[in-house]
């Protein structure tokens, strides 16, 4: 995996170990063992940088998770919400003391012991550590945001797939569209570069409507190489444009109501690797998947 920046691949690390632990107390897990000690390429989850000149983690911090002094773990994995949100904290160890702040907006709770849920009704930052006997764990912190509700359309008469435009050229990022004649206009019923049946220089625009089945908050996760961006209702949710050094995964969150939204997915692919392009969707509680046949129409 790829990290940009040292604290969530600390993290990430931590929840891993998290995990490990309670393998071992639940499951019987003996041993494991963590392979990436270097950087590697695009690899960015390395113990140590590509040359082992840096330690990223730090030798304390990773001596204490693997010691099992872990800080907790949240068991929500969308921190978006639209009305409000009952945030679950726990940690391997049954015995460990939760302790949490929530800091932002009209909140001052400090150093609060934690004994269920904690209720937020706007956005906010959740810090908290735990305490493991006579060791304490670093503090770590979540965001909680509070999103305006997207209202959708009740209803259309929408034909099943989406729009998709096929165009030719020579792309070192998205193009405007506006200006380009397509080659060949489809109406494919999946978000995916093979519909253009080439594999180098070329750009697609996929438009139509998702229809959202449920009020809530959906994580939307686009994956592409090369560049790629995602409109919602004429919003620009995930820019993820450029010559790309390999598949990149930009996501977003977004509060949508139940109905119809209006939805254009670009991308382009230069020359190289084989075209990438999927758009995978995730609603609270429920595993992420690619966008499905149903929700797409035009």
């Amino acid at each position: 995996r790829s990290f940009e920046d040292v604290t969530p691949l600390l993290t990430t690390f931590e929840s891993y170990l998290d995990q490990i632990y309670r393998f071992i107390r639940e499951k019987g897990l003996s041993a494991i063992i963590y392979t990436q000690t270097t950087d590697v390429e695009t690899e960015t989850n390395g113990l140590m940088t590509y040359d082992r000149k840096v330690d990223k983690m730090g030798a304390a911090n990773i001596s204490r998770a693997n010691r099992g002094i872990l800080p907790p773990v949240p068991e929500q994995t969308i921190m978006v919400f639209h009305d409000e949100f009952n945030a679950t904290l726990s940690s391997h160890n049954p015995a460990a003391k939760i302790i949490y702040s929530l800091e932002g907006g009209n909140l001052a709770a400090g150093n609060v012991l934690y004994t269920g849920p904690v209720n937020v009704r706007e956005s906010c930052t959740l810090k908290a550590f735990a305490i493991h006997g006579s060791d304490t764990s670093r503090t770590v912190a979540f965001s909680l945001v509070k999103k305006d509700l997207m209202p959708g359309e009740a209803g259309g008469r929408y034909a099943p797939g989406l729009t998709a435009e096929v165009f030719t050229g020579e792309f070192q990022k998205l193009p405007d569209f506006t200006q380009l004649k397509p080659e060949k206009n489809l109406t494919p019923r999946m978000i995916n570069a093979r519909i253009a049946d080439v594999n180098q220089n070329f750009a697609l625009r996929f438009t139509g409507r998702i229809k959202i089945p449920a009020d809530g908050v959906y994580g939307f996760h686009l994956n592409s190489d090369d560049g790629s961006n995602l409109l919602v209702d004429g919003i620009e949710v995930i820019n993820n444009d450029g010559i790309l050094p390999r598949a990149v995964e930009k996501s977003e969150f977004l509060a949508l109501g139940k109905g119809f939204h209006r939805i254009e997915i670009q991308y382009f692919q230069s020359t190289g690797r084989r075209p990438v392009l999927r758009l995978m969707v995730e609603a609270a509680g429920d595993r992420r998947m690619e966008v499905p046949e149903g929700w797409l129409f035009h």
